[in-house]
């Protein structure tokens, strides 16, 4: 449901009654009152001073003219517009100053003004659109461009812009209203802040955000400053605030500023003041979507109370009161009480706005889903088909809303038994779904699009659950390439920004990308917010103009940019493209976490009752995909829970295969196997049969199987998969596969970092820990990480670059050239200025992620201490980006604390490295713990230092997934490189000779064979 932004035209609606004198007042007298907000008593003193006029015979007098247009000004400015004789007291004066002072004189203007604001609060916009346009253009003419009154009549013009839907008009005429009134009245006066307060409504309702935030931000401080904290214009700008807070994400202070708004206005207005529902209605808005119900249904309540109160039981603001109760009610599993509400709403809204208004199809799609939580499918099936008819007719078939619909739709045919239609609409809801995160994805904040990534519509639960309740009866290569499609979307975007604002030097190609990005934020903005106040034909009017905007500057930018060109390319790779790709005698197993729905008996008996709707199941798939296979196999692998389980179990005995004081060897080895060997029962084994003769396979993860490193689990009494199984390799998303244009272009030179100088270890706790790579932010903090020195890994970036240097020397291109950083010379800025244009990056240091489980890792492992400087009780834990909370320690990281602000901290974080341009770099392999460990988002992968990596556009990306044991990492990296430089193999061969090399010499010297040892690093993006 919506929120509601403010838009004042004029000042608020105080009435204030005041005795007037037996004697009418001198007009002077009047206006002072209107300027006070005393309308009745100025009201009631032009009534009298207008019949003492006519009763004296001078009705057609100026005088006359002059008390008729403060009588119309009381009226408007009290709410009474529309009432009585108030248009044909207007028309009488204008008859008379045209007849006295001429057509275009300055009384003319004035009046022409009250009459256009008479028709617009009754509704005609068309006369008041020509009233305003009349007295600006003579207010101009006489008083100059930069007149006060020009100023009024071009704010009053803006507003009804905006209220037609003529945004586009309406931004430049309130611009230039706040322009006048800044230098007639001074950039404090409440007047400027009214304005900006209705330029901020306007710049929010066109998903501006940014431009909207600073304006409404200045209207608050003005208003405050000159009407103090508790006007009721100061709630005003508070509740437009408010909503740009709500909409970018920070839920907390759009809270306390909707409910100090709701507070002015009841203690200034009373509790039956609509405006009082409208704060209310926005708070109760946010406590539900954040969960809290019991705190928002008494306010619901109010809301409906006060508006059927205000505006009577049947007024399309009721309906919207009920809708959003509603809401409540279904979430609290008051079916009963959701289904009375949305009907009542649904009539209303009918009723109020006509059979195909978008705001009718929202109350059906509502009691539809009621019903069908009720197991009542039957009617909730023409509910669910006339609200996909109204809304595809009034928004469009691209509309997020419809999606919404069509998804309930298809769900309620499933349960009916309409395989093909269902898994038909359950795909186009996915499709509309995408199409839209795709668009937020690029204008909107990441963290803005992940959550619409999360609350979107998905159409591919329900598709992949027909796909394996009803085996045989859908296209699985349909839902395939559906999946891969959907995979991912928000880094893509975010990649795809990255490489826009990197690749190009040419200001042209600048500037055509700075406008596609705001016409696609506006569009994107607008589309989330939904129709609001505006009629739907103006609404779906704007949308479509808005989105050929964006398809002429996409057109634009394509025509300039070859890169942009083939990021259009790119987003409708599928399958196809992606099997046209694939090596030979290879396969791709995608995994995918969705939410399964169990679905009734293929023939249930027709006496029994409607059988309960089950809940879904959040669970993971395998979709495997061999070449020539007409149809690839989905198989449902079990429940998110249970094998998150064996994912954190496995992972667990990974670590500990350090030497250790609680476990022998034997035992951590048979630790290791039974938690390896749970996991591969119920992740690898059932897809291992349908591989067919497959030598290389391609593995897209999804949940916590990004943590897996598939070639280290258990095969055989003592064996591994690495030695029985094909070779692996990761892919962030399928189309990974299809290589980009772009990736011949490679860099040149190897930049290698190793053994940097942290400096002195400040004094720490006797038993302050080693610990590995991941920590939580509840266990440290960026002030209490401390480096221990590895000396190893120096050692280990010194025999990279002799790798490098000899087959780079031996190689036709001759690319010796060498950066290579280690002591004080390892340093953030040394790093950040090489790294561009390199061919490959070695990083060997420690890594790090505040945001893991605080386990304990050997003492010779790549991590850090912690040293605790606060209690835990003084610690406060806010939201902070797992970008900012991963990175590599470099040169002076443990001085950090003593530099000053200026001076490099020596912690390079993740935030950074997605900055940079690393479009030419083959390969960046980071030799440190927990590389590829961070937060997981289901459908997106692991933000912390690999999606940086792969944001700054690093071809291939060589990680860790667990502590890694500084010695046997350098026997590891040097296997790599010996692989790739001198045998010249592929990505996928190099990191599995690694892994065998390092294991069989482990196995032959009669050393442990735990896979903490070698199987730590995986490969990721391209395999090449």
């Amino acid at each position: 449901m919506r929120q509601l932004l403010l838009k004042i035209a004029g000042v608020a609606f105080l009435v204030t009654t005041f005795a007037l004198a037996a004697a009418p007042p001198r007009l002077e007298d009047l206006r002072a009152l209107i300027a006070d907000g005393e309308y009745e008593d100025a009201g009631a003193g032009a009534r009298a001073r207008l019949a003492d006029i006519d009763a004296a015979g001078r009705g057609e007098s100026l005088d006359a003219a002059e008390t008729i247009d403060v009588l119309v000004e009381s009226r408007w400015r009290n709410g009474e517009a529309a009432e009585g004789d108030t248009r044909a007291l207007a028309a009488r004066s204008l008859a008379i100053k045209d007849r006295s002072s001429g057509p275009d004189s300055v009384g003319v203007a004035a009046t022409l003004h009250q009459l256009a604001v008479v028709d617009f609060f009754s509704g005609d916009y068309g006369e008041a659109r020509g009233e305003w346009e009349r007295a600006l253009a003579i207010r101009e003419k006489l008083l100059g461009p930069d007149h006060l009154d020009v100023g009024e009549t071009a704010n009053a013009l803006a507003n009804l812009l905006q209220t037609t839907g003529e945004f586009e008009a309406a931004r430049p005429m309130y611009e230039r209203a706040v322009a006048i009134r800044e230098k007639g009245l001074g950039k404090d006066n409440p007047k400027v802040g009214q304005t900006l307060n209705n330029l901020a409504s306007l710049l929010t309702l066109l998903g501006d955000y940014a431009a909207a935030l600073p304006v409404a931000e200045r209207s608050l401080q003005i208003k405050e400053k000159a009407l103090g904290p508790d006007h009721p214009q100061v709630a005003a700008s508070l509740t437009n605030l408010a909503d740009i807070y709500d909409q970018t994400g920070d839920r907390e202070k759009a809270r306390k500023l909707f409910t100090r708004a709701a507070a002015i206005w009841e203690k200034a207005l009373g509790p039956d003041n609509p405006l009082v529902g409208v704060a209310l209605n926005n708070l109760a808005e946010q406590l539900r979507r954040d969960g809290k119900l019991e705190e928002a249904r008494p306010l619901y309540k109010r809301v409906i109370a006060n508006w059927e109160k205000a505006y009577g039981p049947e007024h399309e603001k009721v309906a919207l009161a009920l809708s959003n109760d509603a809401l409540l009610l279904a979430a609290a599993g008051e079916l009963a009480e959701a289904k009375a509400e949305n009907e009542r709403a649904a009539v209303i809204r009918e009723k109020a706005l006509g059979p195909t208004h978008p705001d009718l199809a929202d109350s059906l799609g509502q009691l539809a889903d009621v019903l069908t939580a009720m197991q009542n499918y039957e009617a909730a099936l023409p509910l669910y088909e006339r609200a996909s008819t109204i809304l595809r007719e009034s928004l469009g078939p691209a509309h997020p809303s419809l999606a919404h619909a069509e998804l309930g739709l298809s769900r309620v045919e499933a349960q009916r038994g309409s395989v093909d239609r269902a898994f038909e609409l359950s795909l186009e809801s996915e499709h509309i779904g995408r199409n839209h995160l795709r668009l937020t994805g690029r204008s909107f904040s990441e963290e803005q699009a992940l959550r619409y990534a999360a609350e979107r519509p998905f159409g591919l639960d329900l598709a992949l659950s027909l796909a394996i309740e009803r085996k045989g009866k859908v296209s699985t290569r349909t839902l395939f390439d559906a999946l891969i499609r959907s995979r991912a979307v928000v880094l893509d975007e975010m990649a795809a920004r990255n490489r826009s604002v990197v690749a190009s030097t040419r200001p042209e190609v600048a500037l055509l990308a700075e406008t596609l990005a705001g016409v696609r934020s506006r569009l994107a903005n607008m589309t989330v917010r939904g129709l609001g106040d505006l009629d739907p034909e103006d609404y779906r009017a704007l949308l479509d103009r808005t989105r050929e905007e964006k398809e002429q500057a996409e057109r634009a930018l394509g025509a300039a940019s070859a890169d942009f060109a083939e990021e259009q390319q790119r987003a409708r790779v599928g399958l196809d493209e992606v099997l046209a790709a694939l090596p030979p005698k290879s396969a791709v197993v995608a995994y995918v976490v969705y939410r399964h729905q169990r679905l009734p008996p293929v023939a249930p008996d027709p006496t029994a009752p409607p059988a309960p709707l089950p809940k879904p199941v959040l669970s993971v798939a395998a979709l495997v995909m061999t070449p020539g296979k007409a149809q690839p196999d989905v198989v449902r692998l079990g429940s998110v829970e249970t094998i998150d389980a064996l994912v954190k179990g496995w992972k667990v005995e990974a670590a500990l295969g350090a030497p250790n004081v609680r476990r022998t060897r034997k035992e951590s080895d048979a630790g290791y196997r039974a938690a390896g060997g749970a996991l591969k029962t119920a992740i690898w084994d059932p897809i291992a049969e349908r591989l067919g003769a497959a030598d290389r396979v391609f593995v897209v993860p999804d949940g916590s199987l990004n943590l897996v490193s598939f070639s280290s689990l258990p095969a055989g009494r003592k064996g591994y998969l690495i030695e029985s199984g094909p070779a692996l390799h990761y892919l962030s998303a399928e189309r990974d596969l299809v290589p980009r244009k772009g990736e011949a272009r490679r860099g040149s030179g190897m930049l290698a970092l190793g053994g940097p100088d942290y400096g002195a270890v400040a004094t720490a706790a006797p038993d302050a820990p080693n610990v590995s790579g991941t920590r939580s932010a509840g266990c440290a903090s960026f002030e209490s990480l401390r480096f221990d020195p590895l000396p190893a890994s120096e050692r280990e970036a010194e025999d990279v670059v002799v790798l490098w240097k000899n087959a780079a020397a031996s190689n036709a291109d001759g690319a010796t050239e060498t950066l290579f950083f280690h002591g004080a010379s390892a340093t953030e800025a040394a790093f950040q200025k090489g790294a561009s244009g390199r061919r490959m990056l070695h990083l060997a240091t420690h890594g790090f992620f505040l945001g893991g489980d605080c386990s304990v890792a050997g003492a010779s492992s790549r991590g850090f201490k912690v040293v605790e400087e606060k209690p835990k009780a003084e610690r406060v834990a806010t939201y902070i980006s797992p970008l900012l909370l991963s990175g590599l320690a470099l040169a002076g990281a443990n001085r950090r604390a003593s530099g000053a602000a200026s001076d490099e901290d020596g912690v390079l974080t993740a935030e950074e490295i997605a900055s940079l341009d690393l479009s030419g770099v083959e390969w960046a392999v980071l030799s440190a713990c927990d590389t590829g460990v961070g937060e997981i988002q289901a459908g997106e992968g692991v933000f912390g230092l690999r999606r940086a990596i792969q944001l700054a556009g690093v071809h291939t990306l060589v990680m860790s997934l667990w502590p890694v044991d500084d010695e046997a990492t350098r026997a590891w990296m040097g296997a790599l490189y010996r692989a790739r430089l001198v045998e010249h193999l592929d990505t996928v061969a190099s990191v599995r000779e690694a892994g065998l090399n390092v294991l069989k010499a482990r196995r032959a010297a009669g050393q442990s064979t735990h896979p903490f040892y070698w199987a730590a690093f995986v490969a990721a993006g391209d395999w090449r």
